[in-house]
């Protein structure tokens, strides 16, 4: 039960710091047009997605004994 807890926490906290750096890029994109190589904004975003998805399975994995 404790291993669930920890893993929905880490879970938890990849969603927010993704977004927070999602956002920031959006911010620095819109207001300076800084990062206007749209393929290094969308790697960034696609790899947090992708550590979110396999962070999660390697939780659920580790959680089933």
């Amino acid at each position: 039960m404790l291993l669930m807890i920890y893993f929905n926490l880490i879970f938890i906290t990849c969603i927010v710091t993704n977004y927070a750096l999602f956002m920031v890029l959006i911010i620095a994109y819109k207001k300076y047009q800084l990062f206007a190589n749209r393929r290094f904004i969308a790697s960034i975003v696609y790899g947090g997605i992708a550590s979110i998805v396999l962070g999660s399975l390697l939780g659920y994995f580790l959680y089933e004994d």
